[in-house]
């Protein structure tokens, strides 16, 4: 663990809670965020997760950033580009 952080990683970090706990922890992470002035960088997989918390969204599809916006910019064609077979997801 490091003192005084400037950015916290998580990957997956509510994968195997129940629904109560999972908001309790991602209620904690945008607290810490905001009341320690912190980059906070959670791998989800919970779509509905990422737009209530996050400030700005990243999709990945083979490795490529396919989507680089805030949570209000989530449409579901965004999602179907980064959920995407690979090679629909390459940029054109």
């Amino acid at each position: 663990m490091m003192q005084a952080p400037q950015v916290i990683l998580c990957d997956e970090p509510i994968a195997s809670l129940d629904p109560a706990s999972t908001h309790t922890v991602m209620t904690l992470l945008k607290g810490l965020a905001i009341q320690h002035d912190l980059m906070v960088i959670i791998n989800l997989h919970q779509v509905d997760l990422a737009r209530e918390f996050a400030d700005h969204i990243l999709g990945v599809n083979a490795g490529r950033i396919v989507f680089d916006d805030g949570p209000a910019a989530l449409s579901d064609e965004a999602l179907t580009h980064i959920y995407a077979a690979p090679e629909e997801a390459a940029y054109g």
